[in-house]
């Protein structure tokens, strides 16, 4: 962590740029179409990203074959280098512990014992009320006060289940309300329980623990149950005497958790309830460990409810049999047909300086709304978010080195408005919901295809549209095209005339759309396999 708070960032006005042409791939045919827009467009008109301010927006089309509906998400990627952003210095890959798998491989495919097992989707049927779930007054009043009126889909299917004591095992997207499909019935449950009952919530991040807290908080007031924020970055002798004496609902992050069970084993002895949201993205983070000790200290009979945007895989079956019991598997959303109301557009970047200045001018171009961009590392969000600074854009960084209260301040200024990017790792992908992101910009394409649909999921958000851009360099057209397949959608091809690069994709493509190797390349690999 550093330990020093960051320059003030965010106060100069972001600077507007002249319009610019720009180039769009939108059919698979090879033809040429002239589109018109009206000329002298002010330098802030509001444009959609696609349509900038032109006078003769020509549309050149790249021969991409059909993106195939069940295609494998991973192929072996060569390690390369990664060129700095400046022009004197190398940047130093410094991954997540979200990137601790294998990051050549994207694969989103379930194995055969996830097949075999039996799965209960929703059906379609008319919405029942809160109260036809089973939710009590106290919280019906609260929910209305709220605004929240009806439940969602994933809340229909789930909450009277949970209630009933199943264990459960949920699939379901990025904001669809599986927040509350948890908590309603858990602080149902903590309420008809003693005072000493628990009940924890393990979140990956402490941008999520804070806002499932947030979320709680007032739910929990209404029934009589504390609930109790635990996460890195707070006091830790706090929280201590606090857990100590006081049963209700603990949010927490698996690391701080485990380190105040050190102090106290017997702290987790009357959970009567145990949580895992966004179960995927924390083993991702290697927490698999984590999690399965800290609910093997919970009692045998307690009540475990798994909710994730996706659950197949090898480390996920192993915590679903080491923590869950016969549990109901409910698959409420195919993650490669959540975000519909998103428009996937590509645009291609010969290296780090080329990404800069796309990222700049689709910032200074875009109207309406923020705008989060994602980086593979802690360094090159912050080189990024700091060039974008000196180039007049409204910019901060967020990423793991950075402390609570820099973590805070810094999703703070882009709700606020106070600045328009924020340049980000994964961390950002889970449990940061700002309402007005309007565009997501992937500066450094993700390893995993799970990775890029909840990057984009922060935006196209509660009936919203949004869009997703993806800057692709040569080291990374192959997942790109493995991505792209897995979403089962051709992305949007888009060229800015005036930032255009000498890449454009592969001279040679395979039929999967992947670039093909060149002889040079196979022969060395088979005298190297020889030599083995």
């Amino acid at each position: 962590m550093i330990g020093a708070e960051p320059p003030e960032q965010g106060d100069e006005p972001s600077q507007s740029a002249e319009p610019v042409k720009e180039q769009t791939t939108e059919t698979p045919e090879q033809k040429t179409e002239q589109e018109h827009d009206s000329t002298g467009a002010p330098q802030n008109a509001e444009q959609p990203v696609v349509e900038d301010a032109v006078s003769a927006d020509s549309e050149t089309v790249l021969e991409t074959p059909e993106p195939a509906e069940d295609a494998e998400v991973a192929e072996e990627a060569e390690a390369v280098e990664v060129t700095d952003i400046t022009e004197s210095a190398e940047v130093t890959e410094v991954t997540e512990a979200a990137e601790a798998t294998d990051v050549t491989e994207a694969t989103e495919t379930a194995d055969a014992a996830d097949a075999e097992e039996p799965e209960t989707a929703a059906e379609p049927v008319v919405r029942k009320s809160f109260a036809e779930l089973g939710i009590p007054p106290a919280l019906l009043s609260l929910l209305a006060t709220q605004g929240i009126d009806a439940p969602t889909e994933v809340q229909e299917a789930s909450i009277p289940d949970a209630i009933a004591g199943t264990d459960l095992m949920v699939g379901a997207e990025t904001g669809s309300g599986k927040t509350l499909a948890f908590l309603l019935p858990t602080l149902i449950r903590l309420s008809q329980a003693g005072p000493e009952a628990r009940a924890v919530v393990l979140a990956p991040t402490r941008e999520l623990a804070q806002q499932i807290a947030e979320v709680a908080k007032p739910l929990s007031e209404a029934v009589g149950v504390v609930t109790r924020l635990v996460m890195g970055g707070e006091d830790f002798r706090l929280q201590q005497r606090v857990l100590r004496h006081e049963g209700g609902l603990w949010v927490a992050t698996p690391g701080r958790l485990a380190e105040q069970i050190e102090v106290k084993p017997d702290l987790l002895d009357n959970v009567a309830v145990l949580v895992l949201d966004e179960a995927d993205r924390m083993l991702d983070m290697g927490f698999a460990e984590v999690v399965l000790s800290l609910a093997s200290l919970c009692p045998p009979n307690r009540q475990s409810l798994l909710f994730s945007a996706t659950l197949s895989g090898g480390a996920m079956r192993r915590v679903r049999e080491a923590v869950l019991q016969q549990p109901k598997k409910l698959v409420l959303n195919d993650p490669r047909r959540a975000h519909s109301a998103i428009e996937h557009q590509l645009l291609t970047a010969d290296d780090d300086k080329h990404k800069l200045a796309l990222l700049a001018h689709l910032a200074k171009h875009h109207d309406g709304g923020c705008i989060l961009a994602f980086c593979k590392s802690r360094e090159r969000a912050q080189v990024f978010g700091d060039k974008l600074q000196q180039q007049g854009v409204r910019a901060t960084s967020l990423h793991g080195e950075l402390d609570t209260k820099q973590r805070q301040r810094a999703v703070r200024l882009l709700r606020e408005s106070t600045v328009q990017v924020m340049v980000a790792t994964d961390v950002a992908a889970r449990g940061l919901d700002v309402a007005g992101v309007t565009l997501v910009i992937n500066i450094d394409m993700p390893r995993r295809a799970h990775q890029y649909i909840h990057r984009v999921g922060r935006t196209g958000r509660a009936g919203a549209t949004g869009q997703a851009v993806s800057l692709v360099d040569h080291t990374e057209w192959n997942l790109f095209v493995a991505i792209e397949r897995y979403m089962g959608q051709r992305f949007r091809r888009r060229r800015i005339d005036t930032l255009k690069g000498s890449y454009t994709g592969p001279k040679k493509m395979k039929k999967s759309g992947k670039a093909a190797g060149t002889k040079k390349k196979k022969v060395k690999k088979a005298a190297d396999k020889k030599k083995r």
